[in-house]
């Protein structure tokens, strides 16, 4: 793709977009956003600039291939996006992670935001469960476990749900264990005292006392949606 494009897709743009202003983060989801506009609604000329087309040769079934990927890949991007905006902004995110699993079905991550997106509703909570229960088994970035874990165990202490809040919990806590006191600070959320009373976390904690900054950190090192 073109520069531009190339540099907000990067995987590890993450790390740079959560330094930024609210402003500037709120410019860079725009821009993602008319990237996408532009793959969808472009010509095959553009494309080819773009890169999405890789040889003026291509048929076309191979372009609507290569724009499916394209858009998946820009759509698991703008989730993360959303996600690490300040304020948190992954409510907005349900339809660009259905656009990347419509095209990695089994993905892990995407399918685990998934899931703590449709946490956030609770007249959801069951197809939150049930999204999170189909794909928890199966092996995903050790970050994006633990910090869904601790959000669809939020969800269901909200709904009086306590003793199976307390095994997601227990799961969420056995997924930070050997991490830094700073990365499981940055996993989970600061007003959650639940699980920051947790015995393990405590104990992961130790002295350190650095004050929590939420669950928006920029751990996700890999923005690629499986093939």
């Amino acid at each position: 793709m073109a520069t531009t494009s190339t540099f907000i897709l990067d995987p590890y743009f993450g790390e740079l977009f959560s330094s930024y202003t609210p402003a500037q983060q709120a410019a860079n989801v725009d821009s993602l956003r008319t990237l996408m506009d532009k793959i969808q609604s472009g010509d095959a000329h553009a494309r080819r600039e773009m890169g999405i087309m890789s040889h003026p040769a291509d048929g076309e079934e191979d372009a609507e291939d290569e724009v499916r990927v394209a858009l998946a890949q820009c759509s698991w991007q703008m989730a993360q996006l959303l996600r690490f905006s300040s304020p948190p902004r992954l409510a907005e995110a349900e339809p660009y992670l259905r656009t990347a699993l419509a095209h990695a079905p089994n993905d892990p991550d995407p399918t685990l935001y998934l899931s703590v997106v449709l946490s956030l509703n609770s007249a959801r909570s069951e197809e939150a469960m049930s999204t999170y229960n189909g794909i928890i088994n199966a092996s995903g970035n050790v970050y994006t476990n633990a910090w869904a874990g601790a959000a669809l165990a939020r969800m269901l202490r909200r709904t009086g749900r306590t003793a199976e809040a307390q095994t997601l919990e227990a799961r969420a806590v056995a997924s930070l264990r050997g991490l830094p006191p700073a990365s499981v600070r940055m996993l989970l959320p600061s007003d959650d005292t639940a699980i920051l009373e947790h015995p393990a976390v405590r104990a992961l904690l130790g002295s350190d006392s650095a004050s929590a900054t939420g669950p928006g950190a920029p751990l996700r090192k890999s923005t690629a949606v499986t093939a």
